[in-house]
């Protein structure tokens, strides 16, 4: 059995970029997210193509942006015209669908998702002890 990475996603809401401790800011206490940074990896760098939280979190999700999502808003907008009724039917299998099923083998569904090129190209590794 080959070695799998542990994964934990972290997502705060309302959290901007340099209001972690260990990220730089030495005016703030974060001695939780400081753990996890100095134990992992820290995405210091990122773009949002929508900065409203449910659309962002979708992309994250899925790969896919606002226009084939249908989320613009904090509202989900029905399908356009000729499109799949659900999200996973425009985008494929959410992102944690798709780590999930690369970390018990390759199965049919998991080879079309947009998100599986780039997670067989990440490698992720666990950091040094």
């Amino acid at each position: 059995m080959k070695d799998q990475p542990n994964v934990l996603f972290v997502m705060t809401d309302q959290q901007r970029f340099d209001t972690i401790a260990a990220l730089g800011n030495r005016h703030i206490y974060t001695p939780n997210l400081d753990r996890l940074v100095s134990r992992g990896v820290s995405f210091t760098n990122a773009y949002s193509t929508c900065p409203v939280c449910v659309p962002a979190r979708y992309t994250i999700r899925t790969g896919c942006e606002p226009p084939a999502i249908r989320v613009f808003s904090n509202r989900i907008s029905g399908p356009a015209p000729g499109q799949a009724d659900t999200i996973e039917g425009r985008c494929g299998p959410y992102l944690a669908k798709v780590m999930r099923q690369s970390a018990t083998g390759p199965s049919a569904s998991a080879s079309s998702t947009p998100l599986q090129p780039q997670l067989r190209a990440a490698r992720l590794r666990r950091p040094p002890a």
